[in-house]
């Protein structure tokens, strides 16, 4: 199931004790790290990165962390983003207002949010990315996600 499931994403994903032997040679690395890191771990991994993306839910759970860990980063002077993800469609403003309170608190957040949809455990049940879902109704979510490379990369200039 691993092997099938690599030879069909867009990327290599490793083993954090395996990423060394992946890093020469690469233009991006993502480093995907347990919920809530201890914030030692999360300043010394900010030191390496030219971006630190922190993503977030929108909800009230999830503000006060956040916060902590923006001040914590906020520190070290470390290059990071809030993202707002799983953002709920239209009416709510869940989404809006999460980042609103981000950066009423200093939080610097991407203007992108990703929304929630259903394609995203459709492709992880079928072991792809969210754009090579075969269904025209969920282009949207990869959509967002073209929205943000570019807001990333605007970033880096």
């Amino acid at each position: 199931m691993v092997r099938t499931w690599r030879k069909k994403m867009p990327f290599i994903a490793v083993d954090q004790r395996q990423a060394v032997k992946f890093v020469a040679g690469s233009d991006y690395i993502i480093i995907d790290t347990p919920a809530r890191p201890d914030s030692d771990d999360l300043k010394e991994l900010a030191k390496g990165c030219d971006l630190m993306i922190l993503p977030t839910a929108p909800d009230v759970l999830s503000l006060q962390p956040m916060l902590e860990i923006a001040r914590d980063l906020g520190a070290t002077k470390a290059n990071f983003r809030a993202l707002v993800t799983i953002v709920p469609p239209p009416p709510s403003t869940e989404g809006k207002q999460m980042r609103d309170e981000l950066e009423q608190g200093g939080v610097p957040v991407f203007k992108t949010t990703i929304r929630r949809s259903v394609g995203f455990p459709k492709a992880a049940l079928a072991g792809v990315a969210i754009r090579d879902i075969d269904d025209a109704r969920l282009r949207i979510a990869w959509a967002d996600y073209q929205k943000l490379g570019k807001e990333i990369e605007e970033l880096l200039k």
